[in-house]
């Protein structure tokens, strides 16, 4: 682990892979796992119980909640603010930049969102419990109300604003419904968010138990 002129904090039974780089002021809360590979470089707080997963990058000025789970090959870099519970998956790229006056010049990810396998976004909003599917693309200014979802593959130009509790598809993305249900969410999903990050922070605590266990 890399701590060269910085300032590392990390907190009571966390777990930090030697192999992992940490560079600027980077505070880890509580029980979180940082994987094989990982870089985080910055101002950077990871909140308890977060797993940060293999060759993820975290570079620029970002806050993680507290349980969330950003797996293998991330990218996330600029002004981030990410919630509580969120789950990013691997070969996601985040940009902050160009985001509302309101919120900075960065991204905004309300808690319990779901970013789903090699999504790109760019200055986003994304609400509480939205999803974005595989693939996806965001572009600059999208804002992505809460419970919302976009669909695999789908391509969100400039300024795209999607309700909350709608779904946009297609490319470029539109509006295909709204009011959606649970049960339209676990069709298009296969889990709910929130049931997703549930599974994620349970595991993720076992694998820092084990860790800790064996060194």
């Amino acid at each position: 682990m890399s701590e060269e002129t910085s300032k590392i904090v990390i907190g009571e039974g966390a777990y930090v892979d030697p192999t992992a780089v940490l560079e600027g002021e980077v505070t880890i809360g509580r029980g979180c796992y940082i994987s094989p590979g990982a870089m985080l470089r910055g101002h950077i707080t990871i909140g308890e119980g977060t797993l940060i997963g293999e060759r993820t990058v975290l570079s620029g000025n970002i806050t993680v909640g507290h349980h969330c789970t950003i797996t293998i090959g991330v990218v996330i870099r600029g002004g981030n603010i990410i919630g509580n519970y969120v789950c990013i998956y691997d070969l996601v790229n985040i940009e902050g930049g160009r985001s509302y006056e309101e919120y900075g010049d960065r991204s905004v990810f309300g808690d319990g969102a779901c970013i789903n396998h090699g999504a790109t976004m760019h200055g986003c909003v994304i609400g509480e419990n939205a999803a974005i599917g595989i693939n996806a693309a965001l572009d600059y200014h999208c804002e992505i109300g809460p419970g919302a979802m976009v669909t695999n593959g789908s391509a969100c130009p400039v300024g795209l604003v999607v309700p909350a509790n709608a779904v946009a598809e297609g490319v470029p993305a539109k509006i295909v419904a709204r009011d959606i249900t649970d049960e339209d969410r676990r069709a298009r999903l296969g889990l709910l968010p929130s049931e997703r990050v549930a599974v994620h922070a349970e595991s993720t605590a076992r694998m820092v138990k084990r860790r800790l266990q064996a060194s």
